[in-house]
């Protein structure tokens, strides 16, 4: 098994200072005492503080993309558990190429600085009844930008390595299936010809040979008068 690499989304500054506003929002009413609708306002600050543990601090700061063996898997609590095996990715790239459309793009991460990645996934078509494999797109933001440009351009790498060398043993096989398939069908064949029974046909006797032998026997007849 090859080393994961785990890595953090970055966040834009406009985040930080969001968050600041934020939770000032959730601090301020526990220090004052004095003013009117105090238990509502306090009630308010417990709801956006439940908000801020239970979705959005996790959101942002547990937001990351993992490189796995095969598999590219990103996550974004509470909303994103995706894998993106490596075979599937057919374009890694600073931009959404001029034949995408922005429908196909989904964003995971909070900065500027995306990175889009192409992949082909398995769709049911209902018509169809049947499952088809339709181009997707992601912008991912990597905290550590460049290394992680290495490393997922070294698994993409060797997955490819590996997935044409799979190929081809997998046509070898298939290839050497047929040949033993064909030849065991023609050994079978040989041996239902020559087990099968011969038919013995046997033919009537011409009217002439019947009348031959009446009249042979007519003769004789004669003879012995």
């Amino acid at each position: 098994m090859g080393k994961k690499y785990k890595f953090r989304s970055g966040l834009n500054k406009y985040i930080f200072i969001a968050l600041a506003f934020y939770h000032a929002a959730i601090i301020v009413p526990f220090f004052i005492n004095n003013y009117l609708w105090k238990d509502v306002i306090t009630w308010y600050a417990y709801t956006l503080l439940a908000i801020d543990a239970l979705i959005l601090l996790p959101l942002i700061f547990n937001t990351y993309y993992s490189l796995e063996d095969t598999y590219l898997f990103v996550f974004q609590w509470p909303f994103t558990r995706l894998k993106i095996y490596y075979n599937d990715i057919f374009i890694i790239d600073s931009d959404l190429p001029s034949d995408a459309s922005k429908k196909q793009k989904k964003k995971y991460g909070f900065t500027n600085k995306e990175l889009v990645i192409g992949f082909y996934a398995e769709v049911a078509d209902r018509k169809e009844k049947k499952i088809k494999k339709v181009k997707k797109y992601i912008a991912i933001t990597p905290k550590e930008y460049d290394a992680f440009m290495i490393r997922i351009g070294g698994k993409f790498t060797s997955a490819k390595k590996v997935a044409s060398k799979l190929e081809e043993t997998l046509k070898i096989n298939e290839e050497e299936h047929k040949k033993k398939k064909a030849s065991v069908a023609l050994e079978r064949r040989k041996k239902s010809e020559e087990n099968k029974p011969v038919d013995v046909v046997i033919e009537p006797k011409k009217k002439t040979d019947l009348n031959s032998d009446f009249y042979n026997t007519e003769n004789s007849e004669k003879a012995d008068e």
